[in-house]
């Protein structure tokens, strides 16, 4: 592509490079100049404008941008149509959107005529949510450039959203005589909306005393027929030998982690039973503000498998503020 002030005689088939105004003529930024458009420039007393024009093996801005954002689509991600050089990509389902950064890097490092920008990794997101957006600079590149990019993106590999299943949820409060029942009413309540809102349901809650003994029998009956068991104690977990961790250990599960770099919410279990997960919330998840249970619940209900390397791992935009 040349970019240049080119005289009006020798401008026809050039793609304007800012809107032009003329008496009463106006030409939008990227029109391709006709020679109609040339003589009345002409006639308004211009005598050239700044432009571009396509060399050969050159392809338009908006049918490279095209071309890229259909690599990157799948059957979890679509594309809109591409304009001014730029093409959205939106989620095809709620879920938690997935991206290999490496693979985006790869992209922006190869060209800088060719940006691609996310949001954040593992975001949850609604189905038509906004999650990529193409964007070629230049009003053209070459087509071997877009030839070269789209199979470093490997459609699915690259971005990706995990759909949220149906699970089934359990809920276990533990009860301290300090607490009122209104905190646990009100603790199912967000409970019952933070699972519906990924298409899953509570299936079923239960209260106990705040010891081990009652909590390991609750988790035992309850965890059989669900999914994935919630716990929220009557009082924050402070070490691996406090009641929730030996209730869990007791009922012949396993813990993966206790504490994870989230705020609000760094205060979490992470446990298994039978090759289901046990979640023991942090104390600030019994609002709906965003939180370290979010976090966590979001992926498992996506089939996103959890350990304690992954939750050590979200510190990194884990400051909720």
């Amino acid at each position: 592509m040349v970019f240049a002030d080119f005289p009006l005689d020798e401008a026809e088939g050039a793609v304007l490079a800012y809107a032009v105004t003329a008496g009463a003529l106006t030409l939008r930024k990227g029109t391709v100049l006709t020679r109609e458009h040339c003589a009345a420039l002409q006639q308004a007393g211009l005598t050239s404008v700044l432009a571009a024009r396509f060399e050969p093996g050159d392809i338009g801005e908006d049918e490279a941008a095209q071309l890229i954002g259909a690599a990157l689509t799948s059957q979890t991600i679509h594309t809109g149509t591409a304009t001014t050089g730029r093409i959205n990509l939106f989620a095809s389902s709620t879920g938690i959107f997935c991206v290999d950064a490496s693979t985006i890097d790869a992209v922006n490092v190869y060209d800088a005529r060719i940006s691609l920008a996310t949001i954040r990794n593992h975001m949850r997101v609604e189905a038509g949510q906004m999650v990529a957006t193409v964007k070629i600079i230049p009003f053209a590149v070459p087509k071997n450039l877009v030839d070269a990019i789209c199979p470093l993106l490997h459609g699915q590999q690259a971005m990706d959203v995990k759909a949220f299943r149906p699970l089934r949820i359990g809920l276990i409060q533990s009860r301290l005589p300090s607490i009122r029942e209104t905190v646990f009413d009100k603790t199912r309540e967000v409970m019952e909306k933070r699972v519906a809102r990924n298409g899953g349901t509570l299936i079923v809650e239960k209260r106990v005393a705040h010891d081990t003994e009652a909590l390991a029998s609750a988790i035992s009956g309850i965890s059989i027929g669900c999914d994935i068991l919630v716990v929220f104690s009557a009082s924050a977990v402070a070490d691996t030998t406090d009641i929730v961790p030996r209730s869990i250990l007791q009922s012949g599960g396993e813990i993966l982690r206790i504490g994870m770099p989230v705020d609000p919410g760094n205060l979490l279990v992470l446990g298994r039973r039978d090759g289901k997960y046990i979640i023991a919330a942090p104390g600030s998840a019994r609002s709906m503000r965003e939180n370290s249970l979010d976090w966590v619940l979001d992926r498992l209900m996506a089939g996103i498998d959890l350990n304690s390397t992954d939750l050590s791992r979200m510190g990194v935009g884990g400051l909720l503020l």
